[in-house]
């Protein structure tokens, strides 16, 4: 169809121009939302790791209190609520569907933990 001397050929390349722009757009939204997600396990994973890490320091602490119930006690507590914290995080996103990566980061040991705070509040006073 002709009108005005544009061709008939002008609304199919405007169609198909529209279609690679959206597909484009599309296609960079996808991958914007592969990225969060990938953020998303990353967080999870560094989430679990922390608390995971947490629950160790706080069980050190108590096994260095064994003479004092009430210290003994409260560590165990702390100890108790990051394990909780770490599992619920884990369940959560196995729930969704996440992987773990093969290899597991190891954080620095801190079995000595106890004494570096002594020392530090020391310092302080």
């Amino acid at each position: 169809m002709l009108c005005l001397g544009i061709s008939a050929a002008l609304p199919i390349a405007e169609y198909v121009l529209d279609s690679r722009v959206q597909w484009h757009r599309a296609h960079a939204d996808m991958e914007g939302w592969q990225e969060e997600v990938e953020i998303f396990a990353q967080e999870s994973h560094h989430a679990i790791q922390g608390f995971n890490k947490m629950e160790t320091v706080w069980t050190a602490l108590a096994h260095d209190h064994q003479e004092d119930p009430g210290k003994k006690a409260y560590a165990l507590k702390k100890a108790n609520m990051y394990q909780e914290m770490g599992q619920d995080v884990q369940d959560k996103f196995a729930k969704v569907g996440g992987t773990w990566p093969e290899l597991e980061l190891v954080l620095p040991n801190t079995s000595n933990l106890s004494a570096q705070i002594r020392r530090l509040i020391g310092m302080l006073a």
